[in-house]
């Protein structure tokens, strides 16, 4: 495995931290994407070329903000890391793009991709981790071993989740771009976790495909439960279910069913989950295309889905969307105001869940510091993140 750059620490205290907060109890982060301009000549407000690794409109930093879930605020946005900028096998340059569904934690480390890029730079065909301290920096990024494969070996633009199985958790590749010549796969792959040491182990086929080709898919996992989001390819705005095998294998039938009939397909949907003060967990949709989209559809999880689904209004049209729920709240930090390449926004929304699944959405009063969109989030607890001490880690 090979070891990103990173700046050093110095660099990034000196010029990523804001003004201090009150005590978080989350931390936001949100990784890669692009920038609103391709112009190298133009620096969009709040990049900084160097800081965040930009090549082309590719932004390969990872910023962190502090998450108050019991006020619903989210501030003090800065750098927390770098994603590796060259490839493992090639040392090609990295870029990091359509991570709305690339982006996971696990036991003190967050995993990102596989991504894909439209600027400069080749696809990420692997997945990347790092560890998290308890002040929103990131340790220094690994990577797995490459996606297997010629045909499908890239995966880019396809659904990501990672499942936990008999005590061993997986991370899942669904569908996405069948390799460099373009097209779409039905292929499944996945790789075991290893729970000490976070590393990401061999690939491996499942032995059945999502239900029809696709990409721009999405899915999350939940109580040993794996869940795919339909997306450009099927035909139906659609959700599927299946419990994985004891040794992460996908076996049998999916379970089915369509979440709404309004289009005929849904894609880049952002997924997420919140519980509301009851302690009911619920599955969100959130925004997307075909064009910026306002919708967003939610069921009960109640170990698989329920076939009611309910409809609300975000408060715009976001595409390119990303999310992250943690107990009763749900952020949208950026998007696309278009369909375009160069219309990312830094706005954040904040979203309460009420009893029922229903959420009430409002605009944070402090943006990202940057414009961003095709990029990925996650919410993190802050009393599960990792203290660094010298050479030790302590969880």
């Amino acid at each position: 495995m090979q070891r990103a750059m990173l700046l050093t620490a110095a660099a990034l205290i000196g010029l990523g931290a804001g003004s201090a907060q009150s005590e978080p109890d989350h931390h936001l982060f949100v990784v890669g994407g692009y920038s609103t301009s391709g112009d190298l000549n133009v620096v969009p407000d709040g990049v900084d070329n160097e800081l965040d690794a930009r090549i082309d409109r590719n932004l390969r930093s990872v910023l962190v903000a502090d998450v108050d879930s019991d006020a619903k605020t989210v501030t003090n946005w800065r750098r927390a890391g770098l994603l590796p900028l060259e490839h493992p096998v090639t040392s090609e340059q990295v870029a990091w793009g359509y991570l709305y569904n690339g982006v996971s934690y696990l036991n003190g480390r967050i995993y990102v991709g596989p991504a894909r890029t439209d600027a400069g730079g080749v696809p990420a065909n692997f997945v990347a981790w790092a560890e998290v301290n308890t002040d929103g920096s990131l340790g220094e990024f690994e990577t797995s071993p490459t996606i297997p494969g010629a045909e499908a070996g890239i995966q880019g633009q396809g659904a990501v989740a990672i499942v936990e199985v008999d005590d061993t958790h997986y991370v899942y590749v669904l569908g996405g771009r069948a390799g460099d010549a373009g097209g779409q796969t039905d292929r499944i792959i996945y790789a075991p976790i290893d729970s000490d040491t976070g590393a990401v182990g061999a690939w491996e086929v499942a032995s059945i495909t999502i239900p029809s080709t696709d990409w721009f898919n999405s899915a999350i996992g939940i109580d040993g439960t794996l869940i795919h989001v339909s997306g450009n390819q099927r035909g139906s705005m659609s959700a599927d279910l299946i419990v994985p095998q004891a040794d992460g294998d996908l076996v049998g039938s999916w379970i089915s069913e369509e979440y709404s009939t309004d289009l005929t397909n849904r894609w880049e949907t952002a997924v997420t989950t919140a519980t509301d003060p009851a302690g009911d967990t619920y599955v969100y949709l959130i925004c997307g295309s075909p064009a910026p989209r306002n919708r967003v559809d939610y069921t009960k999880f109640e170990f698989g889905l329920t076939a009611v689904w309910e409809s609300s209004t975000f408060p715009v049209e976001r595409g390119r969307p990303t999310a992250s729920g943690a107990n009763d709240m749900i952020v949208v930090p950026g998007g696309s105001e278009t369909s375009g390449f160069t219309a990312g926004v830094n706005t954040v929304f904040i979203g309460t869940v009420a009893n029922g699944g229903a959420v009430t959405w409002a605009e944070s009063a402090e943006p990202m510091m940057q414009e961003r969109s095709f990029h990925g989030s996650i919410m993190v607890a802050v009393e599960d993140e990792t203290t660094s001490v010298g050479d030790w880690m302590l969880h």
